[in-house]
């Protein structure tokens, strides 16, 4: 946690955490150098955790998932580390609704003087699952990928074939790369049963992937 967010809170967890990976002869190391962030983000952290703690509303220039630039004003509400990256859930007043912000996607991030609007209840965030935007998947893989997507998907097999086959059920979050990329990297030895929409989104890449290797 602290090779990811400069932190001086982290210091003594940390510190305990040092202690078991001391020794070379030590039956445990623990690198957490993978986790480590850019000064950029570090920056951000900082300013949007003050920023949350002031209860100041927070601009910045967001890039979407379909590379679409937008200006954005919300009040910031947690800092949240989950799929590999640090994501802000703010507020938006006009909408009466929250929304989850990947860091790595913001620019020119500044704190305002002007203060939120309202008192956030985290536990009614989590009750709200457009949040998060999560996407429930079940696909169909062959035996020789069933190590991987339990390493790379984090789900869980549901049922078993005499042959090996299986099928797998993970939730993500519907417009990040990673898990998308890792089903493609599968090629043949996978495929999607549900949602149909993710179906669609497959089949419409790889014709077009054909497309510019055909050219």
């Amino acid at each position: 946690m602290a090779s990811a967010y400069a932190s001086k809170s982290l210091e003594q967890a940390l510190s305990k955490i040092k202690s078991i990976n001391c020794t070379e002869d030590n039956a445990v190391s623990v690198d957490f150098s993978v986790a480590s962030e850019d000064d950029e983000i570090n920056e951000q952290l900082m300013l949007l955790e003050d920023a949350i703690k002031k209860k100041n509303i927070v601009r910045f220039a967001y890039t979407n998932s379909h590379d679409e630039i937008k200006e954005f004003q919300v009040e910031p509400v947690r800092l949240q580390y989950k799929w590999y990256s640090w994501y802000l859930i703010g507020y938006y007043e006009k909408y009466q609704d929250y929304c989850m912000f990947k860091l790595v996607r913001m620019e020119r991030l500044k704190v305002t003087d002007i203060r939120n609007t309202k008192i956030h209840d985290l536990s009614d965030i989590k009750q709200k699952g457009s949040v998060n935007n999560i996407v429930n998947i079940k696909l169909h893989g062959k035996a020789a990928i069933k190590s991987k997507c339990r390493e790379y998907l984090n789900g869980r097999i549901t049922k078993e074939f005499e042959n090996g086959d299986f099928e797998f059920c993970f939730s993500a979050p519907e417009h990040e790369m990673f898990w998308y990329g890792m089903i493609l990297s599968f090629g043949n030895k996978v495929k999607v049963i549900e949602p149909q929409e993710i179906k669609e989104r497959i089949i419409k890449i790889c014709k077009e992937i054909q497309t510019v290797y055909e050219e």
